[in-house]
């Protein structure tokens, strides 16, 4: 998982090539169980999948990278990161015309999903790989309450909030939701 490189100047620097495997599968899941609530159609759901992974590409290979060319691969996997979280919210938009009853958990993790996407560039470019801002520790903390939001919180909230209240309203149970 961790390697060290060597930048023009001759400092090491750590790349964490653990955490972009993790991304590359974790992440997918995630917008796949968000599209799978909002029923998103197919071609919606792959055109997710593929910017994710293409996004999460362009970093692990902009870790790689020197100056000037990290710099042009982080701006290119932004780019697709836009495009990403508008596609996100583009289902979100379609399940609330379509008066899905879980509109409103479907809301709340279509935001968590986006905000929690933007800070992992965010901590890029100022982490290791990118200006070295601050120092290793803070780019891990940082990165593992991204991580813990981004995955642990959406899947109790899609779990307790969302399904649960789905499976109450199909038996006409009264809601007891935890969340």
């Amino acid at each position: 998982g961790v390697n060290k490189k060597l930048d023009s100047a001759g400092n090491t620097r750590m790349v964490f090539f653990g955490h972009f495997v993790d991304r590359l599968f974790s992440m997918p899941l995630v917008i796949y169980s968000l599209c799978l609530v909002a029923n998103a159609e197919m071609g919606e759901t792959i055109l997710l999948l593929g910017l994710d992974m293409l996004m999460v590409l362009c970093s692990a290979i902009g870790a790689t990278q020197l100056h000037p060319w990290k710099w042009i691969w982080w701006t290119f996997g932004c780019v697709l990161l836009v495009v990403l979280a508008v596609q996100l919210w583009m289902v979100y938009v379609k399940a609330k015309e379509a008066n899905s009853p879980s509109s409103t958990g479907i809301l709340i993790l279509t935001l968590l999903t986006i905000c929690t996407a933007f800070v992992y560039p965010a901590v890029w470019v100022l982490g290791e790989e990118g200006l070295e801002a601050f120092d290793i520790n803070v780019e891990t903390g940082v990165t593992v309450m991204a991580d813990l939001v981004g995955k642990v919180v959406f899947g109790l909230y899609l779990l307790f909030a969302v399904l649960g209240a789905e499976e109450e309203d199909a038996e006409g149970a009264e809601k007891t939701s935890l969340v």
